[in-house]
């Protein structure tokens, strides 16, 4: 007995047309299973892609803008730091540069003992501050004066007092081949005679100007005494005694105190009226003990008369001299 296969048939028409439409291409339809195989699930796949371009672009992004926002706020940090994007600073005393109203400014180095004062102003003497390495002393203005014990109007030194007095006593005129060495040799220990020598010890090679002179015993500001303390003569930046102004003056006291009952005593000294060195009268430049020829002598007695007083008098000769001596002046 034969069996109908009509409602087989009919079921597989059922099937195949719902799976199948006579619009679709089986080659498109084709491709797109194959990609699904080779790739796995599709939907999972697409997600995928869009989700890596997305996050690479957002991170790209991200990037470029914190290294732009870096390069930029590091721009404006270096400006603010070097101050271009400000005013300079106003000028005051102490930076360095001398500014309207200042006459020095050293910077840092401004002191009260440098040269440039912490108020911009040159040190000087009389501001009443030790410019250290320049001033020895400086006790004001007003106060520099030439008194013992103050700070010279220079600022160069305390004045200290040194005795001038009388040495041994010189017996003829002729003084050997070193005449200043025989002078000083008739001083103590820590005097040199105050005499002149043509190029080897002058008070002045001008008359009153020692600016030139060589080898000479007095220092300028500084109080001379005799031995018993009193005060002959106080010397400004002319080391000479009695000397003011380029001109002579007397001092205030002899380099001997009188004595009426005493014999008088003479002294040596190798000038001439003005400090200069004395050729004449000398005994041949004190190397000859002639007889018959007197040598110009000073009065230690006397406060106008004590370099060469033009009267030697019973005194001698340059063969042989009696109470003459030469001024050791203490250094």
């Amino acid at each position: 007995m034969r069996t109908s296969n009509a409602p087989s048939t009919l079921l597989c028409a059922l099937l195949v047309g719902a799976c199948y439409s006579p619009n679709d291409d089986p080659a498109a339809s084709a491709g797109s299973d194959a990609e699904s195989s080779s790739s796995g699930n599709p939907s999972t796949t697409t997600m995928t892609g869009t989700t890596v371009a997305e996050t690479t672009l957002s991170t790209t992004t991200a990037d470029d803008a914190e290294s732009t926002g870096t390069e930029s706020s590091g721009d404006a940090t270096s400006s603010s730091a070097d101050g271009s994007s400000g005013p300079p600073p106003d000028p005051f005393c102490g930076d360095g540069n001398v500014d309207p109203n200042e006459e020095c400014d050293d910077g840092e180095a401004n002191a009260l003992t440098a040269a440039c004062r912490p108020d911009c102003t040159p040190a000087s003497c009389g501001d009443g501050d030790l410019w250290a390495g320049v001033e020895a002393c400086d006790d004001g203005e007003g106060d520099n004066v030439l008194e013992v014990g103050a700070c010279a109007p220079d600022c160069s030194r305390v004045i200290e007092e040194k005795v001038i007095e009388l040495g041994s006593e010189i017996s003829d005129g002729d003084f050997g081949n070193n005449p200043v060495a025989f002078a000083d040799s008739a001083c103590g220990p820590g005097s040199l005679a105050m005499f002149a020598y043509p190029n080897v010890r002058e008070a002045a090679l001008d008359p009153f100007d020692s600016s030139r002179a060589v080898d000479w015993v007095l220092r300028p500001y500084t109080a001379y005494t005799r031995e018993d303390g009193t005060l002959l003569w106080i010397t400004d930046d002319t080391p000479l005694l009695g000397v003011r102004e380029g001109a002579q003056e007397d001092l205030l006291a002899g380099v001997v105190p009188g004595c009426p009952l005493c014999i008088n005593l003479s002294a040596i000294t190798g000038l001439d009226d003005g400090w200069t060195t004395a050729v004449a009268n000398s005994c041949s430049l004190w190397s000859s003990g002639s007889p018959g020829i007197e040598p110009d002598l000073g009065d230690p007695y006397s406060v106008d008369e004590f370099i060469v007083d033009g009267n030697p008098g019973f005194h001698g000769d340059c063969e042989s001299l009696s109470f003459v001596y030469v001024y050791c002046v203490e250094q």
